[in-house]
């Protein structure tokens, strides 16, 4: 499947994201983290994704996202998927 119609089938379901995260930059990111200097949109296809990231009160913590959901990383800031899982 290309891209093109992967996007063109997700927005045709219009099924509602259930939660967004957001990333943040205060702590140091740990090793094996991705951290670049633009702005990224993680969508959950299917199955889970797992990631260890900073949240909106400054602590370090693991989120799974599922099916229908997002994570935001603004510029600079990181992320560090557990790709021992399918999403």
């Amino acid at each position: 499947m290309i891209f093109h119609d992967l996007i063109s089938a997700v927005l045709n379901e219009r099924e509602p994201f259930h939660n967004i995260w957001f990333a943040g930059d205060f702590h140091t990111p740990p090793e094996f983290s991705y951290q670049v200097n633009f702005p990224r949109l993680e969508l959950v296809l299917d199955g889970e994704y797992i990631n260890e990231m900073e949240s909106h009160d400054r602590k370090v913590t693991h989120i799974v996202a599922k099916k229908g959901d997002a994570i935001f990383i603004p510029p600079n800031c990181w992320n560090k998927p557990d790709w021992d899982t399918d999403c």
